[in-house]
């Protein structure tokens, strides 16, 4: 699992979160980025305290560390399906 951090400026206070982080991380979007804020792979750190942050619409405070932990990609295997098909010409 590899985590992924960005740090909240005074330009960025009041932002939402999910937006903020897929502005600070460029290979999040902010769908991706809002669907791991609700399964709680978002924590954010302050003054050495860390709080898992599951709420997209939160607003973002200055100062504050925003860690992510991203899941490691899963393989797409393809599965084959038995499908009743007509030949109409056959060499």
């Amino acid at each position: 699992m590899t985590e992924l951090s960005a740090l909240a400026t005074p330009a960025h206070s009041g932002t939402r979160l999910d937006r903020f982080l897929s502005e600070e991380i460029e290979t999040l979007s902010r769908s991706r980025a809002k669907t791991l804020v609700k399964e709680g792979a978002v924590r954010q750190s302050a003054k050495g305290v860390e709080a898992v942050q599951d709420d997209p619409r939160a607003g973002v405070v200055a100062g504050v560390t925003y860690i992510v932990a991203m899941p490691q990609a899963v393989a797409a295997i393809p599965e084959p399906e038995d499908i009743p098909l007509d030949v109409l010409f056959e060499d």
